[in-house]
């Protein structure tokens, strides 16, 4: 629940989207419904952001104490 205490109620639920969007990927890749080609630059881009966002959002709450 860090991840809560960090930047609340917001950002919890996009870390369950993020991760059920991630899930709904790998149940397609099983299912021989998405290819590697389009899915790994697909998951670079988006791990890309979401640390970027992580850095960014922590750097402004350590920022205002």
């Amino acid at each position: 629940m860090k991840l809560l205490n960090d930047f609340g109620v917001s950002a919890w639920l996009a870390s369950l989207i993020i991760i059920g969007a991630f899930v709904i990927i790998g149940i397609g890749v099983r299912m021989g419904l998405v290819s590697y080609e389009i899915l790994l630059p697909m998951i670079g881009s988006w791990v890309g952001s979401v640390v970027t966002a992580y850095f960014v959002f922590k750097g402004m709450k350590s920022g205002k104490e």
